[in-house]
């Protein structure tokens, strides 16, 4: 049978994985700011729009990861309660782990952001606390971006999915994405006036950053490109697919040029252009990482099932000439149905 890509996991798959992975991006790239000394205050400001401004330009990553856990369970349809059951049995699923991240990152990042919006000053006069909710939602945002690419791993019939170069590269898309979306929110604070320099500061430190991050998913796009064209037929299908095929214009327009080589000649070029600059360069970003994880939905073909081929053999041993079929059959085929054979005592 011609191998063909999965249709399954469409465009809602893709904007979940998207929205998820650039809300945590956001969460720690705008934490590492902080650290670095460039973040936006947190504090009461002279009226509440400054603070509630304020507090969802520098956290509101969690935000964005609860409208994409929205549309995956949009795109459940009916089935809306596996949402609820996704989490057990986490002792062994990637696919319950995730879920409990995703939604611990949902919960506690946006309970801190509560917190920055509507009392300010309850985190000024609790420093230690406000500081171990920071640690607790950026660990649980950097397992959300590596749960974008471990769930597609989880399934275990497409191979395209299966690298972990593909793991790594969702990690660096979500990064970066968060931090060209902590570019927009940066200057989303700036327009107010009442932080523009900070704010200002963090956009070039954020852009800085972003550049490091798209030379770092450029690495690791042609490294996973590499992986597929060694694999077998179907992960050489789906390279093909990618670079020549239905999805080459996608994937050398939207993915390379515009997500990875538009953004680093903005950079080298227009910096100097100020705000008009660094927002252009992360909406280009953002729009490769839809479009790259869109790209790789629509690219992943299928294998057959692990126990497909020995389901034939058993149906061929079957028939009113079972032991000639089975004769017939490669010598791995024939000694799996002998083996079942006599399991079942005939």
């Amino acid at each position: 049978m011609p191998i063909e890509p999965q249709r399954s996991w469409r465009l809602e798959i893709a904007a979940y994985l998207f929205l998820g992975g650039v809300g945590a991006g956001w969460a720690v790239a705008a934490a590492a700011m902080g650290w670095a000394g460039y973040g936006l205050p947190i504090q009461a400001g002279p009226t509440p729009l400054d603070v509630h401004l304020i507090a969802f330009c520098a956290l509101g990553g969690p935000v964005v990861t609860a409208v994409g856990a929205l549309l995956l369970v949009f795109h459940l349809g009916r089935n809306w309660r596996l949402a609820f059951t996704a989490g057990r049995n986490a002792r062994t699923s990637w696919l319950a782990r995730g879920f409990w991240v995703l939604s611990g990152f949902i919960a506690v990042g946006c309970a801190r952001l509560a917190i920055a919006a509507f009392a300010p000053a309850w985190a000024d006069g609790h420093a230690a606390a406000w500081r171990a909710l920071e640690l607790a939602v950026v660990s649980l945002a950097a397992g959300t971006t590596v749960y974008t690419g471990l769930l597609l791993r989880s399934m275990q019939y497409i191979s395209a999915w299966q690298p972990w170069t593909l793991t790594a590269l969702f990690v660096a898309t979500a990064l970066s994405g968060g931090t060209a979306a902590l570019v927009l929110a940066a200057a989303a604070a700036a327009r107010v006036g009442a932080v523009d320099q900070t704010a200002a500061e963090l956009a070039e430190a954020a852009g800085r950053l972003d550049i490091v991050l798209l030379i770092i998913e450029g690495v690791l796009l042609a490294a996973y490109l590499a992986t597929l064209l060694r694999g077998g037929p179907s992960r050489a299908a789906s390279a093909r697919l990618l670079l020549r095929g239905a999805w080459w214009p996608g994937f050398w327009v939207a993915v390379v040029g515009i997500g990875l080589v538009v953004p680093l000649l903005i950079d080298l070029v227009a910096r100097a252009d100020g705000w008009s600059a660094l927002a252009g360069a992360a909406l280009v970003v953002l729009t490769g990482g839809f479009t790259l994880r869109l790209a790789v939905l629509a690219v992943g073909s299928k294998d057959d099932p692990p126990l497909l081929r020995l389901s034939e053999w058993r149906a061929a041993a079957s028939g009113p000439l079972a032991a000639g079929a089975v004769g017939t059959l490669p010598d791995a085929g024939a000694k799996a149905v002998a083996a079942v054979a006599t399991r079942a005592g005939t």
